[in-house]
């Protein structure tokens, strides 16, 4: 059952097909030949990483593995790859420029065939919100020549063939290398080699070796680059690509860091020496009472929270596959991370409340000398220990860390995954660290949000005709929940760390008090001032009353250092700023939209600004994630 509880990716390639309208008929074999190359090449990697065993207990080899090939279906190069793709027996997913209806008139020759493929697709179809020129007549009207309408129209094209590299793992591209337009073969293979992935260009016109385009330079170069100095095959580019991004990290081999002899020790012990398979087989983790200490410090000083807003809206397709997902993911993770959360804070405010406890029991030892005062100290030096043994046994503060980083990362994926969207690679890359190479333990944590990308279905259906309500679930369920969740957070947080000075403060004044009356008791009595039986009963009590206080004053200070309150509250109130003013925007965004649906329809693609304006929300939610994160991992729980 626990095994069932956090989902484990399906082993998926996703295929993105560009290329040219036109296929020559004495090309149509040689061409088939290439793409067969091709998908066996594909085949082979998956194939080969299962009979390794690395995919077992990490992957859901239920089921067998998968190509998915992703296609606008136009003329030429689309179809022919989805034909070939099919019967090896690939998957099929569709995403067309304009609503079907529109986009048929782009090809009414071979209407036919394309609806015979779209059917093997078994509605796997997103209809993007692009317009054609003859459905703008007030453009037209103002624009005779045509031209701003066939660039509405190219936008569109564009539009669609973005979405496709985005959303794939390698793109094959049937071109002749000619440089065409926006929207053409040679656009979308550039902005491939610009922001990935890697793209197989098979000749169209030429009898010559499938090329490997890694980069801007490649597309560049002159002559085609078709192997390695080493001589290495397109084949061989493309196992050994699929190879290390299908490959799961080792990251038994990459446990955390310890600086001490003991925590070395308590290493070997460890529950979570592999963090992605103790989180592939995490069990879910429900708050508990004895785990919200820190919430009962922050309730102290800063009054209870206010109470959570209700479930975040659902989209008006909410049985729509990829929102399922996406929700299936994010909602365990960020189940554990809470969990995670509870359970560290809860060890660290143990750990100084306990140390202020030893302290008071040494203090009162110096004046007292009883057997229970020692077993007091002594019973709060073991409560330390164990915070610290089972935080560290049990990898709370990794895990909560790893969690809460992934939690935000689907949730932000959640939303973009509305409008058949995804997080980039290279940016995810830089919170999650993989973008610095070195193996760390962040780095799982990319690998399983790449991989349940690469599970993870594209919306279905017309996006025109839902575009209003997913923009108001998107601004209501995460950008508007997030400014509120910030908001109050900045109070609360806020609210608590001042009052945990204000009442360290008054500690400390008191204690300074009490140490300067039993240093004048002293003083009054060495000259005669006092008797001596007024030092023996006060002096002992100030002594007390000094170690008490003093002990409560570092253990709040402690704990207001530790938890960095007041740079949490900063943080909170410059995302609530932010994402109160992007909601704004949004909402501005919405209007139009509903406006451009009631009145003319110039200015299409709505979906793509909406888009635009969710991966500028997910690149500031993921830098405020970032610095958190970086921050977090430096305030482990330790012994020094």
């Amino acid at each position: 059952m626990s095994a069932q509880f956090v989902p484990r990716p399906r082993l998926t390639v996703r295929l993105g097909v560009t290329g040219t309208l036109a296929v020559a008929a004495a090309e149509r074999d040689r061409l088939r030949r290439e793409i067969d190359r091709l998908l066996v090449a594909v085949e082979v990697a998956m194939r080969q990483l299962v009979e390794s065993g690395v995919a077992d207990g990490v992957y859901d080899l239920s089921r067998p593995p998968r190509l998915r090939v992703i296609s606008p279906l136009a003329p030429g190069a689309d179809r022919l790859v989805a034909e070939v793709a099919l019967a090896r027996g690939a998957e099929l997913d569709v995403v067309t420029p304009f609503a079907l209806a529109s986009y048929e008139k782009d090809f009414p020759e071979s209407v036919d065939d394309f609806r015979t493929l779209l059917a093997r697709a078994e509605g796997r179809v997103f209809e993007l919100d692009g317009e054609r020129h003859d459905e703008i007549d007030d453009l037209l009207r103002d624009d005779p020549s045509g031209t701003a309408a066939r660039a509405e129209r190219d936008r569109a094209y564009e539009a669609a063939g973005h979405m496709v590299v985005r959303n794939a793992d390698l793109v094959v591209a049937l071109w002749d290398r000619r440089p065409g337009g926006r929207g053409g073969t040679g656009d979308i293979v550039r902005y491939a080699a610009a922001y990935g992935p890697p793209v197989v260009r098979i000749s169209s016109d030429r009898d010559e070796e499938p090329e490997w385009i890694l980069d801007l330079a490649d597309f560049h170069r002159a002559e085609p680059w078709t192997s390695s100095p080493a001589g290495r095959s397109f084949e061989g580019h493309v196992v050994g690509h699929l190879t290390a991004i299908l490959t799961p990290p080792d990251t038994a081999a990459t446990r955390h860091r310890t600086s001490g002899a003991v925590e070395r020790a308590i290493t070997c012990w460890s529950t979570a020496t592999d963090p992605l398979q103790t989180f592939l087989t995490a069990a879910p983790a429900p708050r508990r009472t004895r785990w919200r200490l820190y919430d009962g410090v922050i309730r102290v000083f800063a009054g209870p929270a206010p109470r959570r807003d209700g479930e975040p809206a659902e989209p008006p397709h909410s049985s729509d596959p990829a929102w399922l997902h996406w929700k299936a993911v994010h909602e365990p993770v960020d189940e554990l991370a809470i969990a995670f959360a509870d359970r560290y804070r809860t060890a660290s405010v143990a750990a100084f409340f306990s140390a202020a406890l030893a302290l008071m029991a040494a203090g009162v030892g110096l004046f007292h000398h009883d057997v229970r005062v020692t077993a007091v100290e002594l019973v709060a030096l073991a409560t330390i220990f164990a915070a610290f043994f089972v935080n560290l046994r049990g990898g709370w503060h990794a895990r909560f860390v790893d969690y809460r980083l992934l939690a935000e990362l689907t949730r932000n994926q959640r939303a973009l995954s509305l409008v058949g969207s995804s997080l980039p690679i290279e940016a995810t890359g830089r919170v999650t660290g993989d973008a610095e190479a070195a193996p760390g333990r962040e780095s799982w944590v990319g690998w399983y949000l790449r991989a349940m990308m690469r599970s993870a279905p594209l919306p279905t259906g017309s996006i025109e005709g839902t575009l209003p309500e997913v923009g108001r679930v998107v601004c209501e369920g995460l950008i508007e929940a997030q400014a509120n969740y910030h908001e109050r957070n900045e109070k609360r947080i806020g609210a608590a760390a001042e009052a945990m000075e204000r009442a360290s403060g008054i500690l400390f004044f008191v204690t300074f008090a009490a140490a300067a009356a039993e240093f004048l008791l002293g003083w009054g009595a060495g000259h005669g001032e006092h008797g001596a039986h007024g030092v023996d009963l006060l002096g002992p009590a100030l002594g007390v009353v000094t170690v008490v206080t003093s002990s409560l004053s570092a253990a709040l200070f402690g704990i207001l250092s530790f938890a960095e309150l007041k740079v949490h509250a900063e943080q909170s109130a410059r995302m609530a700023k932010y994402m109160s003013a992007t909601a704004r925007r949004l909402r501005d965004v919405l209007e139009r939209i509903e406006h451009g649906r009631d009145g003319r329809r110039i200015g299409s693609l709505h979906s793509q600004e909406l888009a635009a304006e969710l991966h500028d929300v997910a690149a500031e939610m993921m830098q405020d994630i970032a610095g958190w994160s970086r921050l977090s991992r430096v305030k482990s729980l330790g012994l020094g």
